[in-house]
């Protein structure tokens, strides 16, 4: 057996140099190889010169990687981009012969969760992409999906996946599967599009939306002449390929 050593850090500790941890368990709930545990505390602070009671912010991990005006990349760069955080989960197990299908693995599982009162918000990720004033970059993505699928997959393939459960609607509030908002300022020009829809694919989509009913999924069935739909009370503007197209809008039907 093993012996189990506990070495207790108090304060800041600084580690210079390369860290590995390797841990094969036995597996079970939470198996890890690394645990990092904080409790936030609500201390008192310096605040204008004055001892206040201030709920500053906590955290767990701080990581950043900096790279330096000194440690410029030569024009042979590979294209291989620095990388602040790289995580891989990846399975070569072949499960138990006459079992089809099971087991599973998650590359990244987090949860932002108030079991408090009156907190101010909560926001499982926030990320931001930035390319700072007078600096250049040739693109600038702050979010990239890509599902590859290069053997079978049984149920289905989603690039993103948006799933809302919101069963306490006492406060009336606002609900919706996916916002887009545009906040440059007001001097910007307008955004081109709100959605854009490209392929490379040698046939690229079937539908640009898929109702799961004829009811009840924003659809509404009517078999009546497009002449008795009512008054058009404006457009949806579309690009198809540089057209301009529309798609009309009525009034509600009563």
């Amino acid at each position: 057996m093993t012996a189990v050593t506990t070495k207790r850090f108090n304060g800041k500790t600084s580690f210079t140099g390369r860290t590995n941890f390797f841990h094969m368990g036995p597996g079970g709930g939470g198996e890890y190889a690394a645990t990092f545990l904080c409790y936030p505390t609500a201390q008192t602070r310096l605040a204008d010169g004055v001892q206040k009671y201030c709920g500053f912010r906590n955290g767990v991990q701080n990581i950043q990687m900096i790279r330096l005006p000194s440690q410029a990349l030569a024009a042979t760069w590979d294209g291989n981009p620095d990388e602040g955080v790289k995580i891989m989960a990846r399975n070569y197990a072949n499960n138990l012969d006459g079992v089809t299908r099971i087991g599973a693995v998650r590359a990244l599982n987090l949860q932002a969760r108030n079991s408090g009162t009156n907190l101010s918000w909560v926001k499982t990720v926030e990320i931001n992409a930035r390319n700072d004033s007078g600096k250049n970059v040739s693109e600038l993505h702050c979010f990239h999906v890509r599902a590859e699928n290069y053997g079978n997959v049984f149920t289905d393939v989603k690039g993103l996946d948006v799933e809302i459960s919101d069963e306490n609607t006492t406060q009336s509030q606002e609900r919706m599967g996916l916002h887009i908002r545009s906040t440059d300022l007001s001097g910007m020009s307008a955004v081109d599009e709100v959605l854009k829809v490209t392929h490379t694919s040698t046939n690229g989509f079937t539908n640009l939306i898929k109702f799961g009913a004829a009811t009840g999924d924003t659809y509404t069935a009517k078999a009546t002449a497009v002449a008795s739909l009512g008054s058009t009370l404006g457009y949806a503007k579309v690009d198809i390929n540089g057209t301009p197209g529309r798609i009309a809008i009525f009034d509600e039907w009563s």
